[in-house]
């Protein structure tokens, strides 16, 4: 074998490390609030994201987790950091109303990132989406 195929295998091996390593750091950047059975996802991340809008309509899933229904496609949220559950519903920094199951969400920052949160695709039956900033109900 000579060095340059032991360069090359080390460099494959390091690659694979990395995409491991950044496809399990957002997973862990969430965590899941649990109230009475209702979760939510809440990113400990307060970056900003993109710019995309959405709006769509609240929704819970079979396993308890809060998503939303837009009309194309149902997501898990992963909402932003700072975000709150209790039994009345969700509570964001942006927003200071109560958001309640079935209102309609309008937010900003949407990114769907497809298997960086593998745990929590897992945990809910719906594809993950990320926002940034919810902007009304």
């Amino acid at each position: 074998m000579n060095t340059l195929q032991i360069l090359g295998g080390a460099v494959i091996a390091a690659s694979a490390l990395a995409m491991l390593t950044a496809c399990s750091s957002a997973d862990e950047s969430v965590t899941v609030l649990n109230v009475g059975g209702t979760r939510i996802a809440v990113s400990s991340d307060s970056n900003e994201g993109s710019d995309a809008q959405f709006v769509g309509r609240l929704i819970q899933d079979e396993h308890g987790c809060w998503g939303v229904e837009t009309d194309d496609e149902t997501y898990t949220i992963v909402w932003p950091a700072g975000t709150t559950l209790d039994e009345d519903g969700v509570r964001t920094a942006s927003l200071p109303d109560v958001l309640a199951l079935g209102e309609t969400l309008e937010a900003s920052g949407g990114e769907i990132i497809e298997g960086a949160f593998p745990n929590l695709e897992d945990a809910c039956s719906t594809p993950v989406i990320q926002i940034w900033s919810v902007t009304g109900s």
